[in-house]
């Protein structure tokens, strides 16, 4: 039985002490823990830097997420804004189409009921500006002076009110509407 009075191992002299007073601990021993310690410290102050740096982090990504919802939310508003006025734009374009549409075919009756009966089939296809041309055209044709009456001096009426058609109203009939300006060809050498 060991004898109670005798310290411990570690208490007995090993004839080396360490700075700090302590026995049993060799000066390279104490330079093991010294630099285990500080790179235990060191350690510990990175990852306290880490968890600050991923705090900030998860801040910043979380603030991000609230911008982008925010940001989500402006644009979606706008984009809906945005479909709302081109929608209505849309309905004021198609009512003035309408409209245009409607005030052109009044126009275009009422010049077709200027021109004489026997014609007016063959002008209907013509664009709205020639049709306004043709129609000062016939109004102007003179008689023919024939005082016969006969078909010749009718229909030299008729080619006359052809002729007198100027070649900017055939260009731009040619241009505008090339089935009418084919029409009116087909017309006038039939004269």
């Amino acid at each position: 039985m060991p004898d109670p009075n005798a310290g411990s191992p570690a208490d007995a002299p090993s004839g080396e002490q360490n700075a700090g007073g302590n026995t049993g601990i060799t000066a390279e021993a104490q330079a093991i823990i010294d630099k285990l310690t500080k790179e235990r410290e060191a350690a510990n102050k990175e990852a306290a830097a880490y968890r600050i740096e991923k705090k900030q982090r998860e801040e910043a990504e979380q603030l991000a997420k609230g911008e982008l919802t925010t940001l989500t939310t402006n644009l979606q508003k706008e984009r809906d804004e945005m479909a709302a006025k081109i929608a209505a734009l849309e309905a004021s374009e198609k009512d003035k189409t309408e409209k245009l549409t409607a005030i052109e075919t009044a126009r275009k009756n009422e010049l077709l009921s200027k021109l004489p009966a026997d014609k007016r089939t063959a002008y209907e296809g013509f664009d709205l500006t020639v049709l306004e041309q043709i129609t000062k055209d016939f109004a102007g044709a003179a008689p023919s002076g024939n005082s016969q009456g006969n078909e010749r001096g009718a229909a030299g009426a008729s080619n006359g009110a052809f002729q007198v058609l100027s070649p900017e109203a055939a260009l731009e009939l040619k241009r505008t509407n090339p089935a009418a300006y084919h029409k009116y060809l087909e017309e006038f050498l039939k004269k």
